[in-house]
């Protein structure tokens, strides 16, 4: 029997970090498994092997986590295939897409309205007033 994937929902992550997400599937056998995923930015497909023990009963954990930085803003669709037969030509394929965002520079905003001082002259602050805030 075919592997079936547990649904996959689109994502989203801003160019630079770090995209992760436990990929599941459900599979009636306790056969070993491969899987590969290709992350749409060109780089293809990339076959890993599973962790899992077929010979133990115990072991049936059919997850795995996938990790990837985009670099270039924009629309991807990542495909992931899993094959419960190895060297399987045929193996379930599930695909999602992630979209990601440009990174932009932090927003900083001062609550303090512009002040003129008069050269020469002294004037005093108060540390709380020039409390500034961050945006990312």
């Amino acid at each position: 029997m075919l592997p079936v994937f547990d649904p996959l929902s689109a994502a989203s992550v801003v160019a630079g970090r770090t995209f992760a997400r436990q990929v599941s599937f459900r599979d009636p056998g306790n056969d070993a498994w491969t899987w590969s995923v290709d992350f749409g930015d060109g780089g293809g497909f990339t076959p890993f092997q599973s962790t899992a023990d077929p010979s133990d009963p115990t072991d049936s954990l059919k997850a795995f986590e996938l990790s990837h930085v985009y670099t270039t803003p924009g629309d991807y669709t990542v495909r992931v295939q899993v094959s419960d037969q190895p060297g399987s030509v045929n193996p379930v394929t599930a695909t999602f897409a992630v979209h990601v965002a440009a990174n932009q520079a932090p927003a900083v905003q001062s609550p303090i309205p512009d002040l003129t001082v008069r050269e020469g002259t002294s004037t005093r602050f108060n540390y709380a007033d020039l409390a500034t805030v961050f945006q990312d």
